[in-house]
């Protein structure tokens, strides 16, 4: 696959809160300058009132999703949706709840990113670029998850 393949990245706030997380848009903006990848979407359940759906329709290479502990599950169903109609996705949870629980990982998650996710992120973003896919040969190399 090549390098320079224009994929799809769609980040999803799955918890109906008045503020979208920030760290999504630090993530959003950090892919653009670094990789220059233009094709980001935040989905919010705020405004979207079917999650799973919205990111089924998108087609996204690589899905990642914010996690707190309330709500889990939420984010549980949506990620089991969203591999069952796209099993090529790779989907990456991340944001406090992975941190403090990595073990706590969807078994239809490919990774977890833990801390601060912008320089990890886009390190996955690369791997998958080169790959197509997140290889457990290459996602060891990766400090962060």
């Amino acid at each position: 696959m090549s390098k320079n393949k224009n994929i799809k990245i769609v980040l999803v706030d799955p918890y109906v809160g008045g503020v979208p997380s920030s760290g999504l848009a630090y993530i959003a903006s950090y892919l653009r300058r670094e990789l220059k990848i233009q094709d980001i979407k935040i989905l919010q359940k705020k405004f979207c009132a079917d999650i799973s759906r919205a990111v089924i329709e998108l087609k996204p290479d690589i899905v990642g999703y914010f996690t707190l502990t309330v709500g889990l599950s939420r984010v549980y169903k949506v990620i089991e949706e969203v591999s069952f109609a796209l099993p090529h996705t790779a989907q990456i949870m991340g944001g406090p709840h992975i941190t403090a629980m990595p073990k706590s990982l969807s078994l239809h998650a490919s990774v977890g990113v833990m801390g601060e996710g912008e320089e990890t992120m886009a390190k996955l973003v690369s791997i998958f670029q080169n790959y197509g896919a997140l290889p457990s040969s290459e996602l060891h190399k990766t400090e962060g998850i």
